[in-house]
């Protein structure tokens, strides 16, 4: 595990691939971490091990694990309460992880994100942030929605 995000880490901040969302799926990390009761505690551990990483090679960028949730055709906001609750309106794709630069991370300009608080944070030494984003897609006319632990 710690391997495959280094090399994933190193490759992303040598092409700036950060800039076009270059992702991790935490099941590319670890296929034990494939099946959807898998989602919440594999996100977290990739998480985990990617702010170590990014920590240890003092990398200027914010690490976050991205998740899709299904799509509605009205706002559905925050229909869950915990992490483990998200696994219910999770979409099909398994959870990723990202790097943004620190000070341009996502969240800070785009309007959608709104920060929450409540019990989303897994277990961890890192001081971690959730952030929900809602917003319509006109091309699938349907409200789009993601959630994001980031540290």
């Amino acid at each position: 595990m710690k391997e495959r995000i280094a090399d994933w880490m190193q490759r992303v901040v040598e092409r700036r691939s950060d800039l076009e969302f270059d992702d991790l799926h935490i099941d590319d990390v670890d296929p034990s971490f494939g099946p959807r009761s898998m989602w919440p505690s594999g996100a977290s551990q990739c998480l985990q091990m990617a702010l170590l990483l990014r920590n240890d090679l003092a990398l200027p960028f914010t690490v976050a694990a991205g998740m899709s949730l299904r799509s509605s055709p009205t706002p559905a906001g925050t229909d869950f309460d915990t992490l483990q609750e998200i696994v219910a309106v999770m979409d099909d794709s398994p959870p990723s992880l990202y790097l943004f630069e620190q000070g341009d991370e996502p969240w800070r300009s785009d309007s959608d994100f709104r920060e929450v608080v409540g019990d989303y944070m897994p277990a961890t030494n890192f001081k971690l942030r959730g952030f929900f984003r809602e917003w319509f897609d006109d091309n699938d006319r349907a409200f789009r929605r993601s959630f994001w632990l980031a540290g």
